[in-house]
């Protein structure tokens, strides 16, 4: 894990101003890629968010590997 940051966003909804508050979260694999990842879960670990990202990720390449086959 090589970082955290923390975003603070600010949008208006029904003419009242909200803050939407997100994590971004910065990774280098074993194989040295960088990835970074965006969530509004700050119950996590980082670790737990990299790994969860990369599950779904395998998940959607089934996916896409089962549409071109059938």
């Amino acid at each position: 894990m090589l970082k955290e940051e923390h975003i603070h966003l600010k949008y208006y909804e029904d003419k009242v101003e909200k803050t939407l508050c997100l994590r971004k979260i910065t990774y280098r694999d074993e194989k040295g890629n960088y990835y970074e990842f965006i969530c509004n879960n700050f119950e996590i670990t980082n670790f737990e968010i990299a790994f969860l990202y990369k599950k779904r990720w395998n998940i959607e390449l089934l996916f896409k590997k089962l549409k071109q086959n059938f």
